[in-house]
């Protein structure tokens, strides 16, 4: 709608007043899903929906290639050969360069180009991108300026060639050797030990080394490599966890090992049983792997079983239950010293004798402060445990309250003061702590509970009627 003025014509757009201002407008979507496929849209030619496929079908060609790079400055090496998979798409005409990852090299490996659609010349693009056609096995192959030397392809690449294409199997190159990349390979063989000519030997140690003033006897555990090469020996250890050693790795660096004044240890010294001498310390071979045994064995000197070392078991000294400290119950010293120290769920009361026997007690002892006191104690003879409680008394001089809190007691050396209770224990007791019969002795009875000696001198009549029936 647009808006005109009383001399005609629309109005201009001023600032803050644009009416005829064009509204944006959604952009047509070119991409889209049939049937399963992603297909492109494309409107341009005719009004009706032309599809083109973008990856159907796609297959992907791989090639094994290599580029020499130079190197300067150094003594080892002038050039590097690093090899390389070249995969390139018919689809879309897209090619990506993978260099193949070394162990160690120092280079940062991986995707050395990305994939996208290269040119054959960046100079001139009527040339077009690079194709299939160009990728030959045995020919050179430039991009960006790198020549890349194509050597092989892969059994799926060879057979999709020969069916789309017509084109034969070509023979592959193999790939130049380096004198750098001899030598890496030389010393990576030994670092892992899969060179043919090193034997490993598993030993155990019966060491006497002088530590300060003490001798140290005990046995160690390590392996021995032996270098048929240049008849080198390295000595390695082996340490528990725990064991008090210094962690270092090696016992005898790798070099000749002396047997005398005039000649070293050679791989025929070296037997299982054998005993060794390194700088006065006897190394005792007990084993040897199986690569050790063949070798052994093709030179007419098999080897012998391995020697068993291990030691019987010491035994374990009896451990010895410490007296209660005194602090809570007796359970609670116990958890001290044995078991974890966390915390357990609180325990399950047994189903046992339900009785609960209240008593009044006084202490029968001879101090003069303890006259008067009186005393509360609770049996339980579901847990056969006891609580005992103070009623406070103004002007007595003890505060009162808890006495013993509800645990097991301990009975003292001649348990009940009654003949009734000196016979078998019963109620879920023993020789140790007290239970409901140590309690059968009734009102007048002395009954010893953790050192204190207390007199029964009364019970409620629950209890009267429990001891009626059980005495």
């Amino acid at each position: 709608m647009e808006v005109h003025c009383a001399v005609g014509g629309p109005i201009p757009n001023l600032p803050h007043f644009q009416q005829n201002k064009q509204m944006p407008r959604g952009r047509g979507q070119g991409f889209k899903v049939i049937e399963g496929t992603p297909v492109i849209v494309d409107k341009s030619e005719t009004k009706l929906r032309q599809f083109q496929p973008v990856w159907k079908g796609l297959h992907a060609l791989s090639f094994d290639a290599y580029f020499k790079e130079t190197v300067d400055e150094s003594p080892l090496e002038n050039h590097r050969i690093r090899r390389c998979h070249i995969i390139y798409y018919p689809e879309d005409g897209t090619l990506q360069v993978d260099e193949v990852r070394l162990e160690n090299s120092g280079i940062p490996q991986g995707t050395f180009i990305k994939r996208h659609a290269i040119p054959r010349n960046r100079d001139k693009p009527a040339d077009g991108n690079l194709g299939v056609e160009d990728l030959r096995i045995g020919d050179t192959v430039a991009v960006y300026g790198r020549r890349f030397h194509i050597v092989d392809a892969n059994e799926s690449t060879r057979a999709w060639l020969e069916k789309e294409l017509g084109r034969l199997r070509a023979p592959a190159v193999p790939f130049p050797e380096a004198q750098f990349d001899q030598g890496r390979a030389a010393i990576m063989a030994k670092q892992k030990g899969t060179n043919h000519r090193i034997l490993k030997n598993e030993m155990k140690i019966f060491a006497e080394a002088a530590l300060g003033k003490t001798v140290d006897t005990s046995k160690r555990a390590g392996f021995m490599r032996y270098d048929r090469e240049d008849d080198t020996i390295e000595v390695a250890n082996m340490l528990d966890n725990n064991t008090g050693r210094d962690p270092y790795p090696l016992l005898l660096k790798r070099g000749r090992l002396a047997k005398d004044a005039t000649r070293a240890y050679t791989w025929a010294d070296l037997r299982v049983g054998a005993t060794i001498s390194v700088y006065r310390r006897p190394l005792l071979l007990v084993g040897a792997d199986g690569h050790t045994r063949e070798f052994y064995a093709s030179q007419g000197m098999p080897l012998a079983p391995p020697i068993a070392t291990e030691d019987a078991p010491e035994p374990e000294p009896p451990r010895e239950v410490p007296p209660p400290t005194g602090f809570g119950s007796e359970e609670d010293s116990l958890a001290s010293c044995t078991g974890s120290l966390v915390l357990s769920p609180p325990r399950r009361r047994r189903a046992g004798d339900a009785s609960v026997l209240r008593f009044t007690a006084r202490l029968d002892t001879p101090f003069e402060e303890d006259v008067g006191r009186q005393f509360v104690i609770t049996v339980y003879g579901a847990d056969n445990t006891v609580a005992v409680r103070e009623p406070p008394r103004p002007n007595s001089g003890f505060w009162g309250g808890t006495f013993l809190t509800r645990s097991r007691a301990r009975r003292e050396a001649g348990g009940s003061g009654s003949s009734s209770a000196g016979g078998a224990r019963g109620g879920g007791g023993d020789d140790v702590h007290l239970c409901l019969q140590d309690f059968a002795c009734g009102v007048g009875g002395l009954v010893h509970m953790n050192g204190h000696p207390f007199r029964l001198t009364g019970a409620d009549e629950g209890t009267k009627a429990w001891l009626e029936m059980h005495l």
